[in-house]
């Protein structure tokens, strides 16, 4: 049988061919002992529209998505309003979140075990008809189906989510520019000897070997050496782009500034070895996304920056610098699609509080 590295499953594939019928083949890049639970997606939304492309996530009837569009027909100002709020709060509230990325990265009703690896839980899967013990089988894979929903309850509105931009800032100088492309935005997180990706409604749509610490077989991490990485899946070029980082070996950066997140995974991603390549042992390329100072002249240096990386950006999506890593929506990360750029620019000369 050939190496499961060797044939890396795209993600929105999989997650169709999974959904549409229980008897698909499983992939063999996938650890498929896990079903994907056949929760919709957006797959099939326009894959040139702002909600799609940039963050957006899929769950259109949770509380969280509610409570976003409400602020979205507030009047002007109410944003910068909100954004002071929610900075006061962060810093008179103290958080501690190493046991909720403890939670996500190491979940209680997972096997304890990371010995068994990939290929020996896809012969068992292929086999399994064929074998005296296919009986027990089904039973513990009717089992593991009914513990996915509660399992993936914890992993929901995980994401940080920007608003539109609708009131500029009030100083420029707070602000960090990252260039967004197009993709689906999800979760993460290397634990236990692999990878897996979620979407920010919990399903699980991936899981396969990489080099993320704790991401592989081969990987000599500790078991509580788990990162957890906010990313966007560009498909053409089998890329994971890091847009933020929440976790590295263990080490949780939810309650750190974005200005030390995005420094902190830049410099950690360059440590590790072949990261940024597609290869057998990382089917997946891990690129950190840019970022640049909110202002003219950095705002021009985005549209390099973003050809060099091999993807024509959607989207800008401005980061405020003091901000922790919030779960759901925020007024601190704003998003400027590609029609809006050129009011942004334009405001931002004038020195305006809002755009046209």
């Amino acid at each position: 049988m050939s190496d499961p590295l060797q044939q890396p499953t795209l993600l929105h594939t999989q997650t169709q061919e999974t959904s549409n019928s229980e008897n698909t083949t499983p992939q063999t890049q996938t650890q498929t002992q896990t079903t994907t639970p056949s929760t919709p997606t957006n797959s099939s939304a326009d894959p040139n529209s702002l909600e799609f492309n940039v963050k957006i996530h899929e769950d259109d009837d949770s509380d969280n998505e509610v409570h976003h569009r409400r602020h979205l027909y507030k009047g002007r100002g109410e944003q910068i309003e909100r954004r002071e709020k929610f900075l006061r709060l962060q810093k008179e509230k103290k958080r501690d979140l190493t046991k909720h990325a403890r939670n996500l990265a190491l979940p209680k009703d997972e096997p304890q075990s990371p010995s068994k690896p990939v290929e020996d839980e896809i012969l068992t899967l292929k086999d399994e008809s064929m074998s005296e013990a296919s009986s027990k089988g089904a039973a513990k894979q009717k089992e593991r189906k009914r513990k996915q929903p509660q399992e993936k309850k914890i992993y929901v509105d995980q994401l940080m989510m920007p608003e539109p931009l609708r009131d500029m800032p009030t100083d420029n100088s707070e602000w960090i520019a990252v260039p967004s492309p197009p993709g689906q935005r999800c979760l993460v997180i290397s634990s236990r000897k692999s990878t897996q990706v979620r979407l920010s409604n919990g399903t699980l749509i991936n899981k396969f070997y990489s080099l993320l610490p704790n991401g592989s077989k081969n990987d000599r991490a500790k078991i509580n050496e788990y990162c957890i990485l906010d990313c966007i899946f560009y498909e053409p070029s089998f890329t994971f782009f890091v847009l933020d980082i929440m976790c590295w070996k263990g080490y949780s950066l939810y309650d750190c500034t974005t200005d030390f997140r995005f420094y902190w995974k830049i410099t950690k991603l360059q440590e590790v070895p072949g990261i940024e390549l597609k290869s057998d042992e990382n089917p997946y390329k891990f690129i950190s996304l840019p970022y640049h100072d909110c202002n003219i002249e950095s705002l021009g240096e985005i549209q390099t920056s973003t050809a060099n990386l091999g993807f024509e950006r959607v989207a800008v999506v401005l980061y405020n610098k003091n901000t922790q890593y919030t779960m759901g929506y925020t007024p601190l990360v704003c998003v400027i699609s590609r029609e809006q750029e050129q009011s942004f620019l334009e405001a931002l000369q004038k020195g305006e509080m809002s755009m046209s």
